[in-house]
C-alpha cells in the first residue's frame, strides 16, 4: 500500500512541474513579445525632436515640413496611450492634440495637470525652436478649449519658479493677514484665500481680498500665434507678417507663391533632389513643353566621357551628365499651384500625383507627392548651380 501511495505522489509531483514549466514558457513568450514590440528605432532623417510631456512623455521626431516621422512613448504612462494615437503622415500639431485627447480618455489629465514642450534635438541648424513650440502650445491649447478642460502649457524650467512665486504669494498673504486682522477666538471668521490669477487677486469666500493680481505673462506674437498669456492661455492682438528670407518664412518656413498661369517658364527645365549613389549623382527635374510635363530622372556619371563635356560639382567632387530616362504626364494649372496629373505612357493612380507650387523667386517647390523622387518640400530651381550650393 505505501509503495502505491508513494508511486501517486511521484506522479502528482511530475504533473505539478509540468504545469509550473508551461506557465513560466508562456509568460517567457508574452514578455519576451511585448518587448520585441515595444521596441523603437529612429527613423533614418529627420530634423528635430520634440518632447511633450503631461504625465505621459512622448518624443516627436519630425521632418522638413513638420510632419511627424515617428513617435516615441517615454514612460510608462506614454506607452498605455500609445496604440490610440494618430501620428503616421500627419504634421505636428495635429499629433499634439491627439495626444491631449488620449491623455483625457487615458485620466492622465488631472486638476493639477499642465503640459510642456522642449526641442531636445536638431539635425538641422536651421530649425527655429520657438516657432516649433509656440505652434505646439498653440495645439495643445485649441484640443483643450475643444475638450473643456484645464491644460496651462508652461517651460520645463518654468514650473519650479512658478511654485516659488506662489509660496513666496502665499508667505506675504500670511503677513498681510497677520498685520492687518486681529487676533481672533471662538468661532470668529478666518479667511481662506483662494489663489490669485493673473486678473484677479486672491481672495476669501466672505469676499475679503488680498494683494494683487499677478498679471499676464506674455508670449509674443508671430505669423501662426497672436500674442498669448502662457499662463491663463488669454490670446489678444493680431498675426504679425510673414518674414520672408530667401523665399521662406524665418517662423513657420510658408514660401511666396505667385500664380503658375502667369509666371511658369516653358521648355525649360528644373532642377532639384541631388543624391548620391556610390559614382554616380541622381537627380530629378520637370520640363513644361505646351500641354506636357515631362519628369525626368538626370543621371550624372564621375567618369568623363566625352573630353568636351563640362562636369558640375556636387560636394566637392566632378560629375559629368548622362542624361536620364523621361515619362511624359498631362497637367494642368490653377492661380495657385500646377497638379500633374496621368501618365501618357502607362496608367497611373487617377488624381494628382504631383501638386507643384511657383515660388515669388520664380523655383518651385512640391507641395504634396506620390513619387519618392519629387519628395514633399523640395525645391527645384532653373539654376542647377544654385541647387548644387
Amino acid at each position: 500500500m505505501k509503495k502505491i501511495l508513494s508511486i501517486l505522489m511521484a506522479v502528482c509531483i511530475v504533473f505539478a512541474f509540468s504545469a509550473c514549466g508551461k506557465e513560466a514558457g508562456t509568460g517567457g513568450s508574452s514578455i519576451a513579445s511585448l518587448q520585441e514590440n515595444s521596441g523603437f528605432e529612429k527613423p533614418d532623417s529627420y530634423t528635430s525632436v520634440l518632447k511633450l510631456k503631461i504625465n505621459p512623455e512622448f518624443k516627436l521626431y519630425l521632418s522638413v515640413d513638420g510632419k511627424v516621422l515617428a513617435l516615441e512613448a517615454v514612460n510608462d504612462d506614454a506607452k498605455s496611450i500609445y496604440n490610440n494615437i494618430e501620428f503616421s503622415g500627419k504634421g505636428f500639431e495635429e499629433v499634439v492634440e491627439n495626444i491631449v485627447a488620449a491623455a483625457k480618455n487615458g485620466g492622465f489629465i488631472k486638476e493639477d495637470a499642465n503640459i510642456s514642450f522642449e526641442i531636445i534635438e536638431k539635425a538641422d541648424v536651421s530649425v527655429n525652436d520657438a516657432d516649433i513650440i509656440n505652434r505646439a502650445s498653440a495645439s495643445a491649447k485649441k484640443a483643450a478649449t475643444e475638450l473643456k478642460i484645464k491644460l496651462p502649457v508652461v517651460d520645463d524650467d518654468e514650473t519650479s519658479s512658478a511654485s516659488s512665486q506662489t509660496q513666496t504669494s502665499s508667505n506675504s498673504q500670511a503677513q498681510t493677514n497677520s498685520s492687518s486682522q486681529p487676533a481672533q477666538s471662538g468661532n470668529a471668521h478666518t479667511h481662506s484665500f483662494s489663489k490669485a490669477t493673473c486678473t484677479e487677486s486672491a481672495k476669501c469666500a466672505c469676499g475679503e481680498v488680498s494683494g494683487s493680481p499677478l498679471g499676464h505673462k506674455w508670449q509674443a506674437a508671430t505669423c501662426v500665434q497672436r500674442k498669448t498669456c502662457t499662463v491663463c492661455g488669454r490670446v489678444e492682438g493680431e498675426l504679425l507678417p510673414h518674414r520672408y528670407v530667401d523665399g521662406f518664412c524665418a517662423v513657420c518656413k510658408q514660401f511666396e507663391s505667385i500664380n503658375p498661369k502667369q509666371h511658369l517658364k516653358q521648355n525649360v527645365e528644373y532642377i532639384g533632389y541631388f543624391r548620391i549613389s556610390g559614382d554616380t549623382l541622381l537627380a530629378s527635374a520637370f520640363m513644361f513643353d505646351g500641354d506636357v510635363c515631362v519628369l525626368t530622372d538626370r543621371i550624372f556619371s564621375s567618369t568623363q566621357t566625352d573630353p568636351e563635356q563640362k562636369p558640375i560639382v556636387y560636394k566637392g567632387k566632378k560629375y559629368y551628365s548622362e542624361g536620364g530616362g523621361m515619362e511624359p504626364f498631362s497637367y494642368k494649372l490653377t492661380d495657385e499651384y500646377i497638379d500633374v496629373t496621368q501618365s501618357l505612357y502607362e496608367e497611373s493612380p487617377e488624381g494628382t500625383n504631383l501638386r507643384v507650387h511657383l515660388m515669388k523667386d520664380g523655383r518651385l517647390i512640391v507641395k504634396s507627392t506620390r513619387f519618392i523622387e519629387y519628395p514633399a518640400g523640395t525645391v527645384y530651381s532653373t539654376d542647377i548651380n544654385e541647387v548644387l550650393k
